[in-house]
């Protein structure tokens, strides 16, 4: 079993990651804030969309209210493989069929759905590289900040 060393950070060190951490967990709290706004401004933002959906691709539009103006940008342009058989075969004879397997991105839910796991294990590997959760813990309540006070 490998020996863990604990590695300690200088005091310059340490000062940065306590702000780090700090400034941190203030932008989670805040952002935690904001998701029922998030939450309404989608609804209304596809309402607004939903307006126009029928309407030509290639024109700007703008929509006014009493304190806003809503500008839509015409809409961008989207790709489509119509003939993935062609695609593939177009795409094999360019990159050879080597390539065109590096290419490829196989998703695990077919896998898992299609393969036993017991016969996964000759060309799937499974470990601990992956991505870190951060939770955000409050060590005190949080203060709001100072207002000016009104005259």
């Amino acid at each position: 079993m490998a020996t863990v060393i604990p590695i300690r950070p200088t005091s310059a060190e340490t000062a940065l990651r306590i702000k780090t951490i700090d400034e941190y967990g203030e932008v989670k709290r805040r952002l935690a804030l904001s998701e029922p706004d998030e939450a309404r401004a989608k609804v209304l933002k596809e309402a607004i969309e939903s307006w126009h959906k029928d309407g030509a691709g290639d024109v700007a539009v703008t929509e006014r209210g009493a304190l806003y103006e809503i500008q839509l940008s015409p809409r961008r342009n989207e790709r489509t493989v119509t003939d993935r058989k062609k695609a593939f075969n177009v795409l094999k004879k360019a990159v050879g069929l080597e390539g065109l397997i590096a290419l490829l991105d196989v998703p695990f839910g077919i896998l898992d759905k299609n393969i036993p796991k017991s016969a996964q294990h000759a060309f799937v590997t499974e470990e601990r590289s992956g991505y870190r959760t951060l939770t955000v813990v409050p060590l005190h309540a949080a203060v709001a900040p100072e207002l000016p006070e009104a005259a």
